[in-house]
């Protein structure tokens, strides 16, 4: 295995842009179609992602149909999470306040539009 990128179910690709892109920081490395997207591919540093609106990814992806999402969680090792912290937890839903954990990491914890929940940790 080379890589693994996540394509993840979400309800609107602009909503959820707001998040991904406008809050988190990651870049538009492609879009289809690229007016009004219904898929997007992110990047931020090495780390990718895609978001696939509802209705195209249960077209692609049958078994997905009426399958909730957002029953995934990620953790995002990242250089400074008490800074990242700071610069969007007015921004986000924090569902795990920053910490110092037993193993010595500072986290937090948040959820994107869809349900998604995101662990940062330095």
């Amino acid at each position: 295995m080379k890589s693994i990128t996540p394509n993840l179910k979400v309800e609107n690709i602009e909503y959820s842009l707001k998040f991904y892109r406008d809050i988190l920081g990651f870049e538009i490395v492609m879009a289809n179609p690229e007016k009004d997207p219904v898929w997007v591919m992110l990047r931020y540093g090495t780390a990718e992602i895609m978001l696939q609106q509802r209705i195209s990814i249960e077209e692609e992806y049958p078994l997905l149909t009426g399958k909730q999402a957002g029953a995934l969680t990620f953790y995002v090792v990242t250089e400074n999470a008490p800074e990242l912290y700071e610069k969007i937890n007015s921004s986000v839903e924090i569902i795990k306040p920053l910490s110092l954990t037993s193993y010595g990491r500072n986290e937090f914890a948040v959820k994107d539009p869809d349900g998604f929940i995101f662990t940062f940790a330095s």
